[in-house]
């Protein structure tokens, strides 16, 4: 009967380690031999590194908030087959949409992107970027205890302006 018990407690242990993981982490198990596709991870350690740096201090854009609630990022890119990446990517989500909201979809001919985000309740809980230009892929992968207003800060920081944007 303890035998059965301590089975069935490992049992819930690894689904629910298995179902908190990010979806970073499970697009890589997708492709666990792929030589192109290229991850880095920075961790809470590292963030704490960040904000204990002296320049943050003086940070004028917001970043330093936006950093102390963030619990980990982590970007995956490839230089070739970047449509085949982002479509698996994204099938993914929609294959997961009762805990991935679309947030946003670009398409303008060989770009593409989509921003997805898991929340629970207002509080966004990890934000997904994919990216695709002609055979480049990118994603963005955050996770920690991000709300509208944080996002709307790193938004305000990665993307170009308005008069950058009609220069191109």
């Amino acid at each position: 009967m303890s035998g059965r018990l301590l089975y069935l407690l490992l049992f819930i242990i690894t689904a629910v380690t298995v179902q908190a993981q990010d979806f970073a982490t499970k697009y890589m198990g997708e492709y666990p031999d792929d030589t192109e596709l290229t991850r880095v991870s920075v961790s809470t350690r590292m963030m704490e590194e960040i904000l204990n740096e002296d320049d943050v201090q003086r940070d004028s854009t917001g970043m330093l908030e936006v950093i102390s609630k963030l619990r980990s990022m982590q970007m995956i890119t490839a230089g070739k087959d970047g449509e085949a990446y982002f479509d698996k990517a994204e099938e993914m989500a929609r294959r997961n949409s009762g805990r991935f909201d679309e947030m946003l979809t670009y398409d303008k001919g060989n770009e593409q992107c989509r921003i997805y985000t898991r929340k629970k309740r207002k509080l966004i809980l990890e934000l997904v970027m994919l990216h695709r230009q002609d055979q480049r892929f990118t994603m963005v992968d955050l996770t920690g205890d991000l709300n509208a207003e944080t996002i709307d800060k790193l938004a305000h920081v990665i993307l170009p302006k308005p008069e950058e944007q009609e220069k191109e």
